[in-house]
């Protein structure tokens, strides 16, 4: 094999792992800047509902947390139910992907609240993040929320494709490199 030939294929080989680590390694977290503010006074209205809209461009795996925190000086426990649920946009209607829910007792629960789902391959399209809650009627809840969405792109068919040849490549230049050696060797 020429050096010419040596080299396109060491570069072509590069591209392609290079090309592939770049998709693969590439992660978002969708998150917000600073925690978002739930005030609910229980007289005029017992329950909030807060969302988040985003949109993945392709097949990605996607984890999330939500965290709900009771602001200091805040006074007896007004949480009565609050659920966290992930939206995926179906036509004109939103299907639900993900929920986990909780209901208290008026004294048992400080208005602390934590969910999470693990990483689940979801499709390109529109997606949306609610919390939802009520609080017990003549209460006030004074919180706040963060919210955690870690987004990795799934690599496309084409990805492992070119990974593969790029792998048959080397395999077949260690062999060429190998056969030669030893036919060196015995003459």
């Amino acid at each position: 094999m020429s050096k010419f030939k040596k080299l396109l294929v060491s570069a072509s080989i590069a591209s392609v792992m290079s090309f592939a680590a770049g998709h693969a390694a590439a992660d978002t977290v969708l998150a917000p800047i600073s925690p978002v503010t739930v005030n609910v006074n229980g007289t005029t209205s017992t329950s909030f509902s807060q969302s988040t809209v985003f949109s993945l461009d392709s097949l990605s795996e996607v984890a999330g947390s939500v965290f709900l925190y009771k602001k200091a000086g805040t006074g007896t426990s007004a949480l009565q139910s609050i659920a966290a649920t992930l939206w995926q946009k179906t036509g004109s209607s939103w299907t639900s992907v993900w929920t986990d829910t909780a209901s208290f007792a008026q004294s048992s629960h400080t208005s602390t609240w934590s969910s999470s789902f693990d990483q689940s391959p979801l499709a390109a399209g529109l997606y949306k993040l609610t919390l939802t809650g009520s609080i017990f009627s003549g209460t006030k809840l004074s919180a706040y929320y963060n919210y955690n969405l870690s987004i990795s792109p799934v690599p496309e068919p084409e990805t492992y494709a070119l990974m593969g040849v790029g792998l048959a490549a080397v395999l077949l230049r260690l062999r060429k490199k190998k056969v030669s050696g030893t036919a060196a060797v015995a003459v």
